[in-house]
C-alpha cells in the first residue's frame, strides 16, 4: 500500500508540474504579463482572474473563445499602449479584455431548468464585469447537443454551449472533438492535480504512520517474549 500510494504522489506531482509549465507563456500574452513594472494598467491573465464553477470550465473557455486566454487590462488606453509594445518590440500578438466598460443590466430571456446562464458561473473582478456580461451576451450552458437543439428551438436569440464546449446557436456553430485546452482549463486541472497531491500524501503519511505504529507494537510484544523466556531460564 506504502509503495502505492508514493507511485500516485509521484505520477500527480508530475502532472502538476507538466501542467504549470505550460502555463509559462512565451507568446505575446506572456510578453505582457513580464512587462507589469512598464504598462500600468496590466491586471493579469484572464484565466487567473476568473473563478468558474466546478464542471463548467470546458463551457466557459468555449464561450469566451480567445479572450479565455487573453490578458485583462484596465482601460482601453492600457490596451492601446500594450500593443504598442509588441509591435515596437515584434513580442508577438495577445488577445485583451478590457476593463471599465458598462455593465449591461438589459433582461434576458428566462431559461428551462435544463440551462444555466454563462454569466451565472464565473466570478471575475468588478472592473471586468462589463466585459464579461458583453462576451457572455444570453450565453447559456447545457449537459449536451440535445439540450442545445431544445433551448435554440425555445430561444432563438439565445446561443448554447455544453459541458464539453460545443456551441450552438441559430446562425453559427462550433464543435467536434476536444481540442487544445484553454487556460482556465488547465488551471483547474492543475487545482485538481493539487488536491490529488495532498490526499496522496495524507495516505502516504497515514500508511507511514501505521507502519511504524505496528513495528512498536512487534518491537514491545518481542521483549515480553523474551522476558518470558528469561524468567523460565
Amino acid at each position: 500500500q506504502s509503495q502505492e500510494a508514493e507511485r500516485q504522489l509521484s505520477a500527480f506531482s508530475a502532472r502538476k508540474e507538466a501542467l504549470e509549465l505550460g502555463l509559462a507563456r512565451k507568446d505575446g500574452a506572456g510578453a505582457l504579463l513580464a512587462a507589469t513594472d512598464e504598462i500600468s494598467g496590466l491586471l493579469g491573465s484572464v484565466a487567473a482572474l476568473l473563478t468558474v464553477r466546478s464542471g463548467f470550465e470546458t463551457a466557459i473557455a468555449s464561450a469566451l473563445g480567445s479572450a479565455a486566454d487573453a490578458v485583462a487590462v484596465d482601460h482601453l488606453d492600457t490596451a492601446v499602449s500594450a500593443m504598442e509594445k509588441l509591435k515596437s518590440e515584434d513580442l508577438g500578438r495577445a488577445g485583451m479584455l478590457l476593463g471599465g466598460g458598462e455593465v449591461d443590466d438589459s433582461s434576458w430571456p428566462g431559461l428551462p431548468d435544463f440551462a444555466t446562464y454563462a454569466i451565472d458561473v464565473v466570478e471575475g473582478p468588478a472592473p471586468l464585469q462589463g466585459a464579461l456580461r458583453r462576451l457572455l451576451y444570453k450565453v447559456a450552458i447545457v449537459d449536451d447537443l440535445e439540450h442545445s437543439q431544445r433551448l435554440i428551438a425555445q430561444s432563438p436569440d439565445v446561443v448554447s454551449v455544453t459541458r464539453d464546449g460545443d456551441v450552438l446557436g441559430a446562425h453559427f456553430a462550433a464543435g467536434g472533438s476536444s481540442s487544445k485546452q484553454s487556460l482556465i482549463e488547465v488551471k483547474a486541472a492543475i487545482a485538481q492535480a493539487a488536491e490529488e497531491c495532498e490526499r496522496s500524501t495524507h495516505t502516504l503519511e497515514r500508511l507511514r504512520f501505521e507502519t511504524e505504529a505496528g513495528t512498536a507494537r512487534r518491537e514491545a510484544a518481542q521483549e515480553l517474549v523474551d522476558g518470558a523466556l528469561a524468567r523460565l531460564h
